[in-house]
């Protein structure tokens, strides 16, 4: 989950900038549910700096809903941007060249 304070794992109101997330090798990010309004964007980066953006998902203004997108050939970092304080019902998912969902490893 995604708010102001960054990343989290409880469901509160969606408003705000992440840090750099790590994609640990993810080649999709599965979205289930509502994500955010028209301000709301992916940005993918080569590296953990702003000087290694690479592109944003998605190049118009949509709310994303449901959604797997495919992470861009050399993205190793991602940052989200949601502006929707009423949407709290969503998670994201890091998927694999297989498919598998990745599982964060300590």
């Amino acid at each position: 989950m995604i708010n102001a304070s960054g990343t989290t794992s409880a469901a509160t109101a969606l408003w705000g900038v992440s840090s750099y997330v790590d994609l640990m090798g993810a080649k999709k990010i599965l979205y289930n549910g509502r994500f955010g309004n028209q301000g709301s964007r992916i940005a993918f980066y080569s590296n953990n700096g702003a000087a290694a953006f690479l592109s944003a998902y998605p190049q118009i203004d949509i709310v994303i809903t449901n959604q797997e997108i495919t992470v861009p050939d050399g993205a190793l970092y991602a940052r989200f941007s949601c502006y929707d304080p009423q949407s709290n019902n969503f998670y994201l998912l890091l998927k694999d060249e297989n498919g598998d969902i990745i599982r964060y490893k300590m």
